[in-house]
């Protein structure tokens, strides 16, 4: 019995835990400014930034003066202030890369902001996780070199898109 009521206890904590770890924050605008509060409308990050998006894999792009970088869930800068983007806004993680427009070029980083793909890009997407024709799955992203339009993969190879 105290087995049972043990390991009930540690799935409660563990849910609980769980549920608190994964609440989502908010992006909102106050005197011009973006902040980040949580479902209850509390302030977790102040708004001090000039643009914002919202979390996505755990770090939100955000920009001072439109120079870009990435915080976490606690407001700390964890990817530096030095991207910029060409469509007037941040961009996410997916898949683990973030698509970043450098000196007008695109290509992908990682969560520690190491350079993954170069920017070699006039124009880079999120990366998808979908499924190949006979099932497989296909991770891959769209981006435009020039007037050439294709798929890469996590490597930055060129693969076929359908």
């Amino acid at each position: 019995m105290k087995t049972i009521v043990k390991t009930t206890a540690i799935a409660i904590c563990t849910f609980i835990a769980t549920a608190v770890q994964a609440q989502e924050l908010v992006k909102f605008k106050e005197n011009e400014k973006w902040g980040f509060k949580d479902q209850n409308g509390k302030v977790i990050i102040e708004p001090k930034y000039s643009g914002a998006e919202e979390f996505s894999e755990g770090l939100a792009s955000v920009s001072l003066d439109d120079i870009w970088g990435f915080i976490d869930e606690t407001g700390k800068v964890v990817i530096p202030f030095k991207y910029n983007s060409g469509y007037g806004t941040g961009q996410k993680f997916s898949q683990g890369l973030a698509s970043v427009s450098l000196n007008g070029k695109w290509g992908y980083i990682d969560k520690a902001g190491n350079t993954v793909i170069p920017f070699d890009y006039n124009e880079a997407w999120d990366f998808k996780n979908e499924k190949n024709y006979d099932g497989t799955p296909k991770i891959y992203a769209h981006v435009r070199k020039g007037s050439d339009e294709f798929c890469i993969d996590k490597t930055g190879k060129r693969i076929r898109c359908w």
